[in-house]
């Protein structure tokens, strides 16, 4: 309570007071506001980018994976929550200026820098998980998982590929046409169950698969014949690639049981032990049977 009776000049400290309060609250919302916008802007175009490639011409940060950029961003918000704690608990010093100046000088500040801070910190944080983080604990995920090759890189192991070679496993089919695996088109082919441009396409892989596989008379696995979500993948299910192993080991001219225990070697765990499903990566699986039957 105060005692306006005895002291009237206290009503002025109470005036004052108010408008600290809703300067507070001004430059708090102004600061939310556009660090939302500025937030949300910088790591949409990076995780939908897959999905929506058009999106790309609006990925100016460049951020590294679409799960590094979600990181980025949850981590920057709890940096800056922290950050406006003494801004929300002392507030804005009140100052006798004028309606005008001090909106401006509130956009100024809390506007732009809402806006400015998170394209700046989030990118920061970004290339401090994929450099530091990623360096330290996945040395070479983190460069890519390049395969060296005689002229230069030849590939990624994160990235299928087509081959046809005699002896060798295939992977899945990739929606990226033209060009097979193209990581700049990666998508899913937009082929729903009732359109018969894919049941077309599902036919004539099956057809090209029991041509090319003689021996085998069990119903072929389901990935074999239909694209991933990304047209990327360079795994296929441990079923689909002991499918293949008949035509495998005919071709290399080595027993089905050698085959099959290469493919045992090359299986994966789901991650953690319940993201995904168990998988084979093609490529690893060709160069175990490039060196044990060249």
């Amino acid at each position: 309570m105060v005692d306006l009776d005895s002291n009237p000049t206290k009503l002025i400290e109470i005036v004052e007071t108010g408008k600290q309060m809703l300067m507070t609250r001004g430059a708090l919302t102004t600061f939310s506001l556009a660090n939302d916008v500025a937030k949300y802007f910088a790591i949409i175009p990076a995780a939908f980018l897959a999905t929506y490639p058009a999106l790309g011409v609006l990925n100016v940060m460049h951020l590294s994976t679409p799960e590094s950029a979600i990181l980025s961003a949850v981590i920057f918000n709890a940096l800056i929550i922290v950050a406006l704690i003494p801004l929300a608990l002392t507030g804005v010093r009140f100052r006798a200026v004028g309606a005008d100046r001090l909106l401006k000088e509130n956009l100024l500040v809390y506007g732009l820098g809402g806006l400015v801070a998170p394209f700046l910190g989030i990118k920061l944080i970004d290339m401090a998980l994929t450099a530091l983080l990623g360096g330290a604990l996945f040395p070479k995920a983190a460069a890519g998982s390049l395969v060296p090759g005689s002229a230069g890189t030849s590939g990624s192991d994160l990235i299928g590929r087509t081959d046809d070679a005699p002896g060798h496993f295939q992977g899945r089919p990739s929606a990226t046409g033209p060009d097979a695996y193209r990581a700049d088109a990666s998508s899913g082919s937009n082929l729903g169950p009732m359109n018969p441009d894919l049941d077309r396409l599902i036919r004539e892989r099956v057809e090209r698969l029991r041509r090319s596989n003689p021996a085998q008379s069990a119903p072929i696995p389901i990935d074999l014949v239909t694209a991933s979500g990304s047209g990327l993948d360079p795994h296929i299910s441990p079923a689909a690639a002991y499918w293949q192993t008949p035509r495998v080991a005919a071709e290399r001219g080595i027993s089905i049981e050698v085959v099959r225990n290469l493919v045992g070697a090359r299986i994966e765990a789901p991650t953690f032990g319940v993201l995904g499903a168990s998988r084979v990566n093609v490529r690893l699986l060709n160069q175990d049977l490039d060196r044990t039957a060249p």
